[in-house]
């Protein structure tokens, strides 16, 4: 439970930070055509994003700061933060876990669990591109 809550808890922190002092920020450097194109991917994709990368080290957090940035509605967000979040903390306790009877499955583990995740995080921005609409 506890990597669960520190996952959902910077994927927090992230999307409360962007959302307060971030959106002029980007709006001034993609502009407001930009914004809005990642806010209608964010808008179709993004609770799945969301959900998908919580086991991706580094893409977890950006995901997180674009919900922010774009203004995803708060329920969204934390509901898919949640759904992403509980599974992987404890895929993440378990593979620490098993490091006390087995440090090569504990290794395969860690690494194999974000690898198994890229293919779907492909899906998702790969139709998010290919979808009426998008530029």
């Amino acid at each position: 439970m506890l990597a669960s809550v520190g996952i959902f808890l910077s994927g927090t922190i992230a999307y409360l930070c962007c959302r307060r002092f971030g959106v002029a920020l980007a709006r001034r450097i993609a502009g407001e055509a930009g914004l809005e194109r990642v806010r209608e991917g964010m808008r179709r994709l993004g609770p799945l994003t969301i959900a998908v990368t919580r086991s991706v080290p580094v893409v977890q957090e950006a995901t997180a700061c674009l919900a922010g940035l774009t203004e995803m509605p708060a329920r969204s967000f934390f509901g898919s933060l949640a759904a992403g979040s509980v599974p992987t903390g404890f895929a993440y306790a378990a593979i620490g876990a098993s490091a006390l009877q087995s440090e090569g499955w504990a290794l395969a583990l860690s690494l194999l669990v974000p690898a198994l995740t890229w293919p779907v995080i492909y899906w998702v921005l790969r139709s998010a591109r290919n979808s009426p609409g998008a530029a």
